[in-house]
């Protein structure tokens, strides 16, 4: 109990417990030991006596009834509830009083039946009668079965009869007052013994003279501890033998002493405890083992508890063994210790059998009935394992359906993936392609550019001359007239040198535009061309319909009818563009930049993104601007003619 960051294990659901991580040996840390435990049924702190036993006992109850051997054994440390959960209180029965009362009810509609009960006690690896007066010690004999196979059999043991659950009760409670308790720092009130307590119910059948025989252990196992915590206290520390000998405590007190007149040496009580519970791990630990190892001898004859619990392992039993943990995060190596014997003792294998004793010949009759029974049985043993074979065989046929629809669609993915990379591969060669292109024009831009500012510098340093000359010959020819001589046209070669100087602006100026449009066409050529293999091969790569390249032409017709047409007078601003006459442009495919493609190659899908796009407007915008600045500039120029004036 207590809040979640206390606590070291919790019920994750109805079948597994969770074992939260701890302090490592040195308490320093958190050690990486966290752990989820599975089992038949969890039960958490606010699971009820009454959920327990339906759970879990009851089943166990119905097989004895019907002639076998059950067994309901409790594990775990000292104070985890084991005696709470077996014997319960009067307000909150456990599981012997419910059991009880369970047999004795179904036992009611029986006509011939009889029920004796034992209480024992296994103290200081000594086995004790607990309803015998004095409390005697009884020995276990090892009796060999028909098979070879040990089985051990207490029969100086008291049984008493029982006819009612009260009976039954009574005799559990007188022997539950003799057994061994003392208190401790663990539990105030510990049981210092195992207490098996033992239902054998018979049930006899006059008409075939028969006996059926069921027997039931309910078994409180004492609870494994460490003395230096159930014993760190000065004054619970009991004494040796002789406990008013030299080797006592100085200053411990004495102890009541126990029911056979020896003083209580509680060390040696809890050293017994922990060495039969080692002894029963070690019996389930070479039940577990595969065939294969060599150790194979189940030690049953090492200790009392595994004599007496020899058919509840690995016999003729139906056992539960219910594992009682302490929350607390300070008992987590203890919960741990009882969380691995159980999952241990959960692989243990058991045969368990109907007990009947036949004391006659059976009649003709029966054995005809019970051949006529197994008979049935066999035939629907047979008719189940047919269905099994058919459905386990439709099962294998429909998992070869199921691999051969994953390989073909994996096939498919991989051709896809093979198609989409050729065509990524493809679209990345062309738009490289295309960007070589555009840096080349962009060079061959700025070399015109630089070739025309040289021929303006060259033009205006003409001018100037001729301005110059102009002024110095103003006097030559005004004294050639006084002497009516013909004066040297300077001026008009000077005009002559001019025009020529214009006529080679203008052509470079029509070169350098006529550059700019193809280079525009031919990036223009490019986008719609993309997206004419976009519309054309993007059904062909992603829908599953497969009617992709069957919608081809109609696709490619509706990228042509949604391009733009050039009319005469305008810039063209598609592919690469031949004159075929005055004013007029065809659309032609550049063989440099798209070359032809065969019919079996994929297309490239060649998208620009938004933001290119706007950049490459912005940069056609401000060659324009410039184009049409230095197309005024050449304009303005000024022109000198033969008589000396100036003309635009």
């Amino acid at each position: 109990p207590g809040p979640r960051s206390e606590t070291c294990i919790f019920k994750a659901d109805p079948n597994h417990v969770h074992l939260m991580p701890g302090l490592n040996d040195w308490g320093m840390s958190k050690s990486n030991n966290e752990a989820m435990y599975r089992c038949d049924n969890a039960f958490g702190q606010e699971a009820s006596q009454e959920e327990v036993y339906n759970e879990a006992v009851a089943p166990i109850c119905q097989s004895v009834l019907v002639g076998y051997n059950g067994a309901v054994i409790a594990y775990g440390q000292t104070g985890s509830g084991k005696t709470h959960t077996i014997i319960g209180t009067k307000d909150y029965k456990g599981v012997i009083p419910r059991a009880v009362e369970a047999i004795f009810a179904a036992l009611r509609s029986k006509r011939d039946w009889s029920v004796t009960v034992s209480v024992l006690e296994i103290y200081n690896e000594r086995t004790r009668d607990l309803l015998s007066p004095n409390v005697a010690h009884v020995d276990i004999h090892e009796v060999m079965d028909n098979q070879g196979l040990p089985s051990f059999h207490c029969p100086d043991a008291v049984r008493i009869a029982a006819r009612c659950p009260q009976d039954a009760l009574a005799v559990l409670f007188e022997g539950l007052e003799r057994r061994e308790t003392a208190r401790t720092d663990m539990n105030h009130n510990s049981s210092r013994s195992h207490l098996i307590f033992t239902l054998t119910i018979e049930q006899y059948d006059d008409a075939v003279k028969a006996k059926l025989c069921g027997r039931l252990h309910l078994v409180d196992l004492a609870g494994s501890e460490r003395l230096k915590r159930s014993m760190a206290s000065a004054s619970f520390s009991g004494g040796v033998r002789g406990g008013g000998s030299a080797n006592s405590r100085a200053g411990s007190p004495k102890l009541p002493s126990p029911r056979d007149g020896q003083p209580r040496d509680q060390r040696r009580e809890a050293g017994a405890i922990n060495k039969s519970l080692m002894h029963l791990a070690l019996v389930i630990q070479r039940l577990t083992q595969s065939s294969g190892c060599k150790l194979r001898h189940v030690p049953y004859r090492d200790s009392m508890l595994t004599r007496l619990l020899a058919d509840s392992f690995g016999g003729s039993s139906k056992t539960c063994l219910i594992i009682t943990c302490s929350s607390l995060s300070q008992d987590r190596d203890e919960t741990v210790g009882a969380l691995e014997f159980g999952k241990r003792a959960g692989l243990v294998k058991n045969a368990a059998e109907i007990n009947i004793e036949v004391q006659q010949e059976i009649s003709d009759v029966v054995r005809a009935l019970v051949a006529r029974e197994l008979t049935a049985i066999k035939r629907d043993n047979e008719y189940c394992r047919h269905r099994l074979r058919d459905a386990a065989a439709e099962v294998v046929k429909l998992q070869q359906r199921h691999m051969e629809e994953v390989r073909k669609l994996e096939g498919e993915k991989g051709e896809l993936e093979r198609l989409w990379l050729q065509a990524t591969s493809t679209a990345a060669e062309i738009q490289e392609e295309s960007f070589a292109d555009n840096d080349r024009l962009q060079q061959e831009n700025a070399m015109l550019r630089q070739r025309v500012r040289s021929v303006m510098d060259e033009l205006s340093h003409v001018q100037r001359a001729m301005a110059q000359t102009l002024a110095a010959s103003k006097p030559i020819a005004e004294g050639c007239d006084a002497e009516g001589e013909e004066p040297v046209d300077y001026s008009q070669k000077s005009a002559e040198r001019v025009q020529a100087l214009r006529k080679s602006l203008i052509l470079a100026t029509a070169d350098v535009t006529r550059i700019t449009r193809l280079r525009e066409s031919r990036l223009a050529c490019l986008e719609r061309e993309g997206l004419e293999f976009q519309a054309r091969w993007s059904d062909a790569l992603f829908d599953d319909s497969g009617n992709g390249i069957a919608d081809e032409t109609a696709n490619r017709d509706a990228v042509d009818a949604a391009a733009p047409r050039s009319s005469p007078g305008n810039s063209p601003r598609s592919g690469s563009c031949s004159p075929e006459g005055p004013g007029h442009w065809s659309q032609e495919r550049d063989p440099e930049l798209t070359p032809d493609m065969e019919d079996g190659a994929q297309p490239a899908l060649v998208s620009l993104s938004k933001a290119a796009r706007e950049q490459r407007k912005k940069e056609r915008e401000e060659e324009e601007a410039s184009e049409t600045e230095l197309a005024a500039e050449v304009a303005l120029l000024p022109y000198t003619g033969a008589g000396g004036g100036t003309a635009v």
